[in-house]
């Protein structure tokens, strides 16, 4: 997508290098604020996977990207 920021990408590496959790937490609150403001990304569409969701599927996980786990799905009956 192209998205570029330096200043972003500064404190991301230093929240990458630094070993003080107090320090880190400080930057990635820094860094979460940039982003929302840049607002880089926007979703336009949902969709529901309907087919993971059947009564008899187990173990079927959408990550918060969107990408399908599908390493522990089972189907019964």
């Amino acid at each position: 997508m192209k998205y570029s920021n330096p200043a972003l990408d500064k404190l991301i590496d230093q929240a990458a290098s630094s070993t003080d959790m107090a320090e880190r937490k400080k930057l990635y609150t820094q860094i979460r604020a940039i982003v929302q403001d840049d607002c880089p990304l926007i979703f336009t569409h949902y969709e529901t996977l309907n087919y993971l969701m059947q009564k008899n599927v187990s173990g079927s996980v959408v990550n918060p990207t969107l990408e399908l786990n599908l390493e522990d799905v089972a189907f019964t009956g």
